[in-house]
């Protein structure tokens, strides 16, 4: 919403976060969330109504590819979740109105695991290459935006807890320094 409203930086990033979500995967972390104030992580802190987070034991299937996982960085998320807000969870799918994102006139990287369940399933939603979420997500950018995709392997929606976290941080950093140098159109592109 910031870089389609404001134009004020030299390109956007979006890990994990595709216009069209798995609505299957997202009812079952939405049945996996309970008060903030019932979990023994936050208990005693006085959390009012309309806190949440997971239930305790639910990261490491709802945002893990668990083959891929490393299982230190899914205890430690597990340890060091946060909260969100039931107002967060209403306003959460804004982003994904291609009026924004119609908007956005710097290059964008799409980056998403290739067993995010969050973003992806094996039928409608594919995410096993960059050619399938660019043909997923063209659409929703303007015609002749700088629009480019990666697929990391092994990886589900939290990338950074997975063994392949490094290659992501590659195509990252390789992405930016091509945009900030003035080169982006030889980036491969959507």
């Amino acid at each position: 919403l910031e870089a389609a409203g404001h134009h004020d930086v030299d390109g956007l990033i979006l890990t994990g976060y595709l216009h069209q979500p798995n609505a299957t995967q997202q009812v079952t972390i939405a049945a996996g969330l309970h008060p903030a104030a019932d979990d023994p992580a936050f208990a005693g802190v006085g959390l009012p109504d309309g806190y949440v987070t997971t239930k305790p034991g639910t990261r490491a299937a709802d945002f893990y590819y668990l083959p891929g996982a490393d299982q230190a960085a899914i205890a430690r998320d597990e340890r060091t979740k946060a909260t969100g807000t039931s107002g967060e969870r209403a306003t959460m799918g804004l982003a994904r109105n291609p009026s924004y994102s119609q908007h956005i006139i710097v290059p964008v990287l799409l980056i998403v695991g290739d067993h995010d369940s969050l973003s992806c399933d094996d039928g409608a939603l594919p995410c096993r290459t960059a050619a399938l979420i660019c043909a997923r997500e063209r659409m929703f950018y303007p015609p002749g935006g700088r629009l480019a995709a990666a697929v990391i392997p092994d990886a589900g929606h939290s990338i950074h807890g997975h063994r392949t976290a490094p290659v992501e941080l590659a195509v990252a950093n390789a992405w930016v320094r091509t945009v900030t140098s003035g080169r982006s159109a030889y980036w491969p592109g959507c």
